[in-house]
């Protein structure tokens, strides 16, 4: 189920990617409501490297488009393995003006982890409290219920 959901995702990728049926400049939106999507995020990325010599080509090294492309599809990464992996596939690569997005984006992964390691241990308790308060029949936790 969870591929057949993806499925007109990526789809919609390659048909925005081709340029016939959706404007050129529109597939940076397209890529970014695919990124705001997390289920879809990491099919996004591997469709990405897949095709980022064609991304190239179409767009250009320097464009605006490539930063957006860059900013909407890693930033909201947030594990260690993300991040090598972004900056293993960028390595090398002439990016010319979108350099200082990667940096941006690198930057924000790493703030990510950061976030994710001192709050992951509370989310993972209050959802917890979350669920047994839910099975037992007692009002949600609300936000004073966050663990310090």
């Amino acid at each position: 189920m969870f591929l057949i959901q993806l499925a007109p995702w990526l789809g919609f990728l390659r048909i925005s990617l081709a340029g016939e049926l959706v404007r050129s400049q529109d597939f940076v939106l397209v890529v970014e409501s695919t990124a705001a999507n997390q289920a879809a995020r990491l099919r996004l990325w591997r469709f990405v490297r897949l095709n980022w010599h064609k991304i190239l080509d179409k767009f250009g090294g320097g464009t605006f488009m490539i930063d957006n492309i860059i900013q909407e599809l890693v930033s909201r990464f947030s594990t260690q393995l993300e991040l090598e992996e972004v900056r293993a596939f960028f390595d090398g690569k002439d990016l010319r003006s979108a350099s200082r997005s990667l940096r941006q984006a690198l930057e924000s992964i790493q703030l990510n982890i950061r976030w994710r390691g001192s709050h992951q241990a509370a989310a993972a308790a209050w959802l917890e409290d979350w669920s047994r308060r839910e099975a037992a029949g007692a009002a949600p936790p609300t936000a004073r219920h966050w663990p310090n």
